[in-house]
């Protein structure tokens, strides 16, 4: 076990910045986009229709129309190529990036600690930011909300918790990580059980975010 911890003294400043947009050649789809740190995101879930992947019917939607589901929940063996040519899945190097900004502009102090477990299943977490840092509060940088997921070709949500598709270089499986965003902790890993594409009944698909380095 790896243990590496981050305490910072904080000065207070908005977390607006600038906002622009992506339009997504191959159906014309607009996202807003937001540079943080080095990495641009998407502030929008990808909504492509990729080959497996599945979206919410309008019932759905308009259930839970508080969230920003809109957006498309993914096999993990399409994930690298459903982005925008010229964009990624994030990898853990961008939440690390993402979670030191977040540590940064708190106008609360807040000692960020963060574990990596290298044994049969590859974890990294942020921990300690609990009740210092609301990840899902409205106007967040990310603009991330509870996402849920499709599990066994069901829709499973949960208010506590946002999943995406994400990527690492020590990953157990490869192109298999993701990553459970809460305001507990979060973690990025990844295992084989449901991600086997002949147990559908227990297959999990995701969202995504895409990523590009600024150049």
């Amino acid at each position: 076990m790896k243990r590496l911890s981050l305490l910072m003294f904080l000065i207070p400043i908005t977390l607006i910045g600038q906002v622009d947009t992506l339009r997504d050649l191959r159906d014309g789809k607009i996202y807003l986009t937001k540079k943080i740190s080095e990495t641009i995101w998407m502030l929008d879930n990808l909504d492509y229709e990729a080959a497996n992947s599945v979206g919410l019917t309008q019932e759905q939607n308009n259930k839970f129309k508080e969230f920003n589901l809109n957006g498309r929940y993914y096999h993990f063996e399409t994930i690298d190529s459903v982005c925008p040519e010229g964009w990624r899945i994030p990898i853990t190097r961008d939440w690390i990036d993402y979670f030191n900004f977040l540590v940064k502009e708190s106008p609360r102090k807040v000692k960020l600690e963060t574990i990596e477990l290298t044994e049969e299943n590859y974890y990294f977490s942020f921990l300690n930011y609990e009740k210092r840092i609301d990840l899902f509060k409205k106007g967040n940088p990310l603009n991330l909300y509870p996402t849920g997921r499709i599990e066994g070709g069901e829709f499973n949500f949960s208010n506590v918790f946002a999943d995406y598709f994400t990527s690492d270089s020590k990953e157990t499986f490869k192109g298999k990580s993701h990553i459970h965003i809460m305001n507990v902790y979060t973690t990025v890993h990844s295992h084989e059980h449901n991600m086997e594409p002949d147990k559908e009944a227990e297959l999990r698909k995701f969202m995504v975010r895409c990523v590009k380095q600024d150049r």
